[in-house]
C-alpha cells in the first residue's frame, strides 16, 4: 500500500499534485501489511524527512477516540532509504495478526458475535535524533475481519517492546563502580573516570597553574596509581604519570597537584617521556 504525506497539512492525500484527503485506510485482520510512505513537500515532491541513521517512525492504530489506552497494531521497524535517494520512500510491514485487534473484532467468540469490520484510528509519528515528534494528522482505519482462516499463525501483541529492567541504567549507578560515567561541564567524562591505560588530553595546555587547563589542576586524589597521562604543552606532547611521593614541583620533571596532601593524597606527576 502507497501512502503520501503532505508535508504542509500533515494529511494523508491521494498522490503527488493530488491534493485530496484520503478518507480511509483498509486493512484485514489476520494479514501483514506492506505500507510505502513518501513524504512530499508543497504535496507534490517526494522529500526526506531527516537522517536515516538517526530517525525514528511509529506507525500506530487505536480504537477511534481512545488514546488512552494500547495499541491495536503498532510498527517502529522501517526500511530507511539511502541518504541521498532522491525520490525516498520509508517502508514497513506492520502485522494486523494481533491479541489486540482480534480481541476488538471479537475473534473467537463462542457466542456469533464477530465483527465483519472495525473502524479505528491511526497515525504516523517521526522524529530525527532527540529532536521534537512531527505527526501527521489523524486517519480512520478500517479493518475488516476474515473469511480464510488457519494460516495466519498466532496472534502477537500489538504493544512495542519495552527493553528489561536489567538492561536500563539507573541513576544511582552513576559515577560509582560498576555504573556509568558522569558529565562535566564542558560535557565530558572527567578525566578520573576514564579507564585505565594512556590517555592523551588535549585540554590540558599547561603544567601548573590553578585554571582548568592545567595539569596540577587535575584532581588526583580520585585518580589511581600509575595512570599515564599525554598532555600538549606549546607544541611538545609530554607523558606524565601519577606516583606515590611528596616530590615537590621542578618543571618540567616533576608536578605536584593542586589537590596535594601530604596525609591523605600524596601523589605527584613524574613524566616519563
Amino acid at each position: 500500500m502507497k501512502l503520501h504525506v503532505d508535508l504542509e497539512t500533515l494529511q494523508l492525500i491521494e498522490g503527488p499534485g493530488f491534493r485530496n484527503p484520503v478518507t480511509s485506510l483498509r486493512f484485514k485482520r489476520g494479514d501483514a501489511a506492506k505500507l510505502e510512505v513518501s513524504f512530499l513537500e508543497g504535496g507534490s515532491t517526494p522529500t526526506s524527512i531527516g537522517n536515516p541513521l538517526a530517525l525514528e517512525i511509529q506507525f500506530g492504530i487505536k480504537p477511534r477516540n481512545r488514546y488512552d489506552i494500547g495499541y491495536l497494531v503498532h510498527e517502529s521497524v522501517w526500511i530507511m532509504p539511502a541518504i541521498d535517494a532522491e525520490s525516498p520512500v520509508y517502508q514497513c510491514s506492520p502485522s494486523f495478526n494481533t491479541v489486540e485487534l482480534d480481541s476488538a473484532l471479537g475473534v473467537g467468540s463462542s457466542t456469533g458475535t464477530e465483527l465483519s469490520e472495525i473502524t479505528l484510528m491511526g497515525e504516523i509519528t517521526w522524529r530525527e535524533g532527540s529532536g521534537e515528534p512531527t505527526s501527521t494528522r489523524t486517519f480512520l482505519v478500517i479493518v475488516e475481519n476474515d473469511v480464510n482462516r488457519g494460516t495466519e499463525g498466532v496472534p502477537s501483541s500489538a504493544e512495542p517492546a519495552y527493553p528489561a529492567a536489567t538492561s536500563i541504567e539507573i541513576k544511582t549507578n552513576k559515577g560509582v563502580a560498576n555504573g556509568y560515567a558522569p558529565l562535566d561541564a564542558d560535557g565530558k567524562v572527567p578525566v578520573a573516570h576514564l579507564p585505565g591505560g594512556i590517555l592523551i588530553d588535549p585540554t590540558i595546555t599547561a603544567l601548573t597553574g590553578t585554571d582548568t587547563n592545567a595539569l596540577a589542576a587535575i584532581v588526583s586524589a580520585t585518580l589511581p596509581l600509575n595512570r599515564v597521562l599525554g598532555v600538549v604543552v606549546g607544541s611538545t606532547l609530554s607523558f606524565y604519570q601519577l606516583q606515590a611521593g611528596t616530590s615537590a614541583t621542578e618543571e618540567p620533571g616533576i608536578i605536584r597537584p593542586n589537590d596535594f596532601d601530604e596525609f591523605t593524597n600524596a601523589k605527584f606527576w613524574q613524566q616519563v617521556l
